[in-house]
């Protein structure tokens, strides 16, 4: 058992065993449905401790809080039945009119199961704590999961059919901020008696979705066992410099997890986007693959365009510095980048690319600026007396395609 593991067994077990009852005489008593001037009373108890908490850590005083929230979760769904707890969502607002805050999830195919997480009403940002609520026969049981700072949580359930492990629960939640966040995964069994839930992967460390992303469920063999997505940030091109702000283009990698043992990385891809064919085709260049970067155009103009700008000859880290892109779209198909090959961004080119029956490719490389570098500037000859204009009318030579 991993130290993830572990950790968690051992905080559920710390949150309602009958050991901690007798060193914290503080616990609650054993839960039982209750009245309302009971609620109320576990719900003022609850907000006079959450309202003493002097860090964001979850210490004793919170798991006691905590645990007279998880009475009133307990008593409302007791009320609601198993058969009644499609409207089990309800638990947030009530929770809310006794001055308490939740986030609820349940299980879409068997809504009996659900996960609240409770927050410290009075500190923002304070340490929270989750239950996950299950029936067992009519009795309406609870187990505490810390998610160690996490957020968002979804939750899935299916039924196993064995009897060593009856019902299998997994969460995936976010840790970090709100647009810099990583997924994380807890996986458990059912124990056979059905009293409780035992972790098999439990939190950070114990499965690599990838790192900052996202991830979602998703069933993709229909076998009623879900399978896990998720899209991260790819290993950055050195070619390309580091780029941050909102809207440069970034790899993606998705990646797909079954379920064996546990979760297991099955599959691994880069999303295909204007950008991973531009990466694509700029690293078939450097390695001499030429039929290969052919392939990424729809033309050869676009390959004897990459020839007279060097492309195949730049070694230079970051000789490509990515620009926002012009107007609202938030998936473009044209990219600017400053281009330096020298160091100098003295080049200014938009990327365009086309879609072929799924596939994107380089349709056109277009200077919109271009200058003499420093380095050249030395030894430029001297400027040639201006051309008179063409007369209207004239043709000229050459053309350039737009955008498709």
């Amino acid at each position: 058992m991993s130290r993830a593991t572990l950790a968690l067994a051992l905080l559920a077990a710390a949150a309602f065993s009958p050991a901690s009852a007798q060193i914290s005489p503080s616990l609650p008593k054993p839960w039982h449905p209750a009245a309302s001037d009971s609620i109320a009373d576990w719900a003022s108890q609850a907000r006079a401790l959450l309202a003493g908490s002097k860090n964001d850590d979850l210490g004793e005083r919170e798991v006691v809080a905590y645990r007279y929230v998880d009475r009133i979760a307990k008593s409302y769904f007791h009320t609601l039945g198993s058969k009644g707890m499609a409207a089990g969502g309800g638990i947030v607002t009530f929770l809310d009119s006794l001055r308490l805050q939740a986030k609820f999830t349940q299980d879409r195919e068997y809504p009996a199961f659900a996960f609240v997480q409770f927050f410290n009403p009075s500190h923002e940002g304070f340490a929270s704590l989750g239950y996950v609520y299950w029936f067992r026969g009519s009795e309406i049981r609870s187990q505490p999961i810390h998610l160690k700072n996490g957020h968002d949580p979804q939750f899935e359930v299916w039924w196993t059919g064995r009897e060593s492990a009856p019902w299998e629960m997994a969460l995936l939640y976010d840790v970090g901020r709100e647009g810099d966040s990583a997924p994380e995964l807890i996986f458990m069994r059912m124990i056979p008696t059905g009293v409780g839930w035992e972790p098999v992967q439990a939190g950070v460390g114990s499965l690599d979705l990838g790192g900052k992303g996202t991830a979602r469920f998703a069933d993709l063999d229909h076998d009623g066992i879900p399978e896990i997505v998720s899209w991260v940030d790819g290993v950055p091109d050195s070619m390309f410099a580091p780029c941050h702000e909102l809207g440069c283009p970034q790899l993606i990698t998705e990646r797909m997890f079954a379920l064996e043992r546990g979760y297991e990385l099955y599959d691994q891809r880069t999303v295909a986007t204007p950008f991973a064919t531009l990466v694509l085709f700029m690293r078939a260049l450097h390695s001499g693959q030429t039929a290969l970067a052919q392939s990424l155009t729809t033309g050869p103009s676009v390959m004897t365009k990459a020839r007279e700008l060097g492309f195949a000859r730049v070694r230079r880290p970051g000789v490509f510095r990515a620009t926002p892109p012009r107007g609202n779209t938030r998936w473009p198909d044209r990219l600017r980048f400053e281009y330096g090959p020298q160091g100098v961004f003295d080049t200014y080119l938009e990327m365009r690319f086309a879609i072929d029956q799924g596939h994107w490719l380089l349709d056109e490389i277009v200077v919109l600026k271009s200058g003499i570098t420093s380095e050249d500037s030395t030894s430029a000859p001297p400027k040639q007396p201006a051309r008179p204009r063409a007369k209207a009318g004239a043709t000229r030579t050459g053309s350039s395609r737009g955008a498709r």
